[in-house]
């Protein structure tokens, strides 16, 4: 029997993309696809086209703060006309859950962060007496391993199958815009709003630089436009002697188009960001560089995450860490493709 099921996200991007795995397996259990509420709506569109298992996508915003009690009750109203049968919130926060209790939808599943969350989830996954092993590492959210543990329980695996799909016309931008560059194309992000996360030029152009002497190959910079700075000095570091990094953003502003890239590329190495959560849930193999070992995160078992073991800075890893899991990727010898 279907279920019409929704959920609930928030943070940043990179944070919502973490859930992707568990939004397209609850579609398995429910038999229906997933109206997600979430941030950032028009990006999250833009980056599920292809993915069967996504429906609606709508603006989470007026749930966040009951104090505008207008907004938070049209939101509630709107929720309400869809006819839900099951809420996931994948959040803490209480206002969502109140918002689906509100809504008189029957099913509310979450996890209990304050006494009142409790009145307001009909399955608090906190409560669940029996855990189940898994082998996910969910770094600075650690509550996503709740979810998994209740879709193992139901006996459905939460990794599953890729979540973001190539498109027709992605294929063809990247034939058209990137296929003629030498392999292996890579991919790397630097810059994070959150300084303590950066990946230093100086040591992010020796690092790299050495996997291309290595390799061969390309260097894609993929970042937002609060990177331009930091992106332009390191291609101004960036050896001579060496095919010149792209800079993603000057071929495209456009996220679709720019999916195209991590679908069809062969490694991302770079910082955890919003990109390295993209390349998991495109399935693109993945060197994450984390700034502590309490950030790790491997939800879907296809990347390799380094941090350093003395210090506490990405300038910390040393390159023969590094170089040794780019081996694990592409071999020991250099790739003449």
């Amino acid at each position: 029997m279907s279920m019409r099921p929704v959920a609930f996200l928030c943070g940043g991007i990179g944070d919502q993309l973490l859930h992707f795995s568990q939004l397209q397996a609850l579609t398995s259990l429910y038999s229906s696809k997933i109206d997600i509420y979430c941030q950032h709506p028009a990006i999250m569109k833009a980056i599920i086209l292809g993915s069967e298992w996504a429906g609606s996508v709508t603006d989470i915003k007026p749930f966040k703060k009951i104090i505008n009690i207008q907004k938070y009750k049209d939101a509630v109203r709107e929720l309400q006309q869809r006819n839900a049968d099951v809420a996931v919130i994948f959040h803490p926060s209480t206002s969502f859950k109140l918002a689906a209790h509100f809504a008189k939808v029957p099913q509310r599943i979450g996890f209990s962060y304050s006494w009142p969350d409790k009145l307001f989830l009909t399955e608090d996954l906190v409560k669940q007496g029996k855990k189940t092993e898994t082998e996910q590492i969910w770094g600075h959210r650690p509550f996503g391993e709740l979810f998994d543990r209740f879709l193992l329980q139901h006996e459905i695996d939460p990794v599953g199958k890729t979540p973001i799909k190539p498109l027709n016309f992605q294929k063809q931008f990247y034939q058209e815009m990137f296929s003629a560059y030498p392999r292996p194309h890579i991919i790397t992000t630097l810059y994070s709003q959150d300084k303590g996360r950066c990946w230093p030029v100086l040591r992010a152009a020796d690092c790299l630089s050495n996997v291309v002497k290595q390799h061969g190959g390309t260097i894609f910079i993929s970042s937002g436009d609060d990177a331009r700075e930091m992106n332009a000095e390191f291609i101004n570091h960036w050896p001579e002697s060496l095919p010149a990094p792209v800079d993603v953003r000057r071929v495209t502003s456009e996220i679709k188009n720019e999916l195209s890239l991590f679908h069809f590329a062969d490694l991302f190495l770079g910082i955890n960001s919003f990109t390295a959560n993209l390349a998991m849930n495109c399935d693109l193999p993945s060197i994450i560089l984390f700034h502590k070992r309490s950030y790790m995160l491997n939800y879907r078992k296809n990347s390799i995450g380094l941090y350093p073991i003395s210090g506490t800075e990405i300038a910390d890893i040393c390159y023969e860490g590094v170089k040794e899991k780019i081996d694990v990727f592409l071999g020991s010898k250099k790739n003449n493709k």
